[in-house]
């Protein structure tokens, strides 16, 4: 910005630097509306600026609320799947239980009718032997009667 005038013989030429003075206000007005206008844009900025700070924050706390809350449900749904678990194991050991309980019931009562199968059986090998001593008894007699009769 520098000027230069023509020098006259009282100084400086008055319509040359009215000129430039007049230019340089002219560039001043120009450079304060702008100023202006970017100090607008830059309050828009700021304004939009917090306005997108203020959403973030408010994301960031909804964020946080929600992975809460799924910490709360995963939580409270591992605690239900162990508590399914731990009753599904009772009462698996419980029919284990039963199970076994019946089990034993029924190989008392099988070894009983075993027991009472062999008596039955013992005796009825008794009778048979009885029985097959009688026949041999009765076929003895009446080998001994038949040759009799022949003379």
């Amino acid at each position: 910005m520098n000027a230069e005038f023509r020098i006259l013989k009282n100084g400086y030429d008055r319509f040359q630097v009215d000129q430039k003075l007049q230019k340089y206000q002219e560039e001043f007005v120009q450079l304060q509306t702008k100023v202006q206008m970017y100090e607008q844009q830059l309050d828009t900025i700021q304004q939009q600026f917090d306005e997108s700070q203020q959403r973030v924050q408010v994301l960031q706390t909804d964020l946080a609320n929600r992975e809460k809350v799924f910490r709360d449900l995963n939580d409270q749904a591992f605690r239900q799947a162990n508590a399914i678990v731990e009753t599904a194991n009772q009462e698996a050991q419980l029919m284990v239980s039963q199970a076994v309980s019946t089990a034993k019931l029924l190989l008392a009562q099988l070894a009983k009718l075993m027991n009472e199968t062999r008596e039955v059986d013992a005796n009825l090998q008794q009778q048979f032997d009885d029985l097959s001593q009688t026949i041999q008894n009765l076929q003895n007699q009446q080998l001994e009667i038949s040759p009799n009769r022949e003379d």
